[in-house]
């Protein structure tokens, strides 16, 4: 799904702004099954959304519990998207829960989350390289790439949704692309090979992630040299 590996990100990181260490995501992620995901993405009542993102939100409250953005140990933004303008939303400081979920929130299968009088969408639908945000915090950037590339997939039959859900993913790779060009961040692309991580097995995504970092763990130390 578009924005799918955006999130894991945004919840990934946050859990590192939290303090919680590496062993205790890796389990987390792995353990992750269709079950496991899915039972928060269940249709509720309101259709503005397949799901309201409720079931999502308490479990991420469990992940993050009732922190404040303000109060984590290390800078953190969640980047959505407003509904009504199209502008990016960098949320700064409230509950981290909220904030997760109001970046992850895709359209059309999340209900958008109210935040301040706006209607919060997926960050990734505007922002999916969030290079300036970052930069925002005061720090040298390293921006990851976690989009799958479009070529990568493999269909059979595609469906309605396989189809929406593709497109979103295209425009939001040729985004990807122009602020890559034009912010010039140093890119950290995971590589997923043929068979990329999906919901079903997003520990993948966490493994490949974890392996190009150690990849690039030399380059990374040129960068943050004085």
């Amino acid at each position: 799904m578009p924005g799918k590996r955006y999130q894991q990100g945004v919840r990934s990181r946050a859990a590192k702004g939290r303090g919680q260490p590496r062993p205790f995501l890796r389990p987390l992620a792995t353990k992750k099954a269709w079950y496991g995901v899915g039972r928060h993405l269940l249709p509720g009542p309101v259709w503005r959304g397949w799901t309201s993102g409720n079931s999502l939100l308490r479990a991420v409250k469990k992940l993050v519990g009732d922190v404040r953005i303000e109060d984590l140990e290390i800078p953190f933004i969640a980047v959505a998207t407003d509904l009504a303008t199209g502008n990016a939303v960098w949320i700064r400081e409230g509950p981290l829960a909220e904030a997760i979920c109001a970046s992850s929130a895709v359209p059309g299968l999340v209900v958008p989350r109210a935040r301040n009088g706006r209607w919060l969408i997926d960050g990734g639908v505007v922002d999916p390289l969030p290079v300036e945000a970052a930069r925002s915090l005061g720090a040298e950037v390293v921006a990851v790439d976690v989009l799958v590339c479009p070529p990568e997939k493999r269909f059979s039959n595609p469906n309605v949704f396989k189809v929406l859900f593709q497109m979103a993913t295209v425009f939001q790779k040729c985004i990807s692309q122009l602020e890559a060009e034009t912010l010039k961040p140093d890119l950290l692309q995971p590589r997923f090979g043929t068979n990329p991580p999906r919901y079903v097995n997003i520990g993948r995504a966490v493994e490949a992630g974890y392996r190009e970092m150690k990849r690039l763990l030399p380059r990374l130390r040129e960068l943050l040299e004085p």
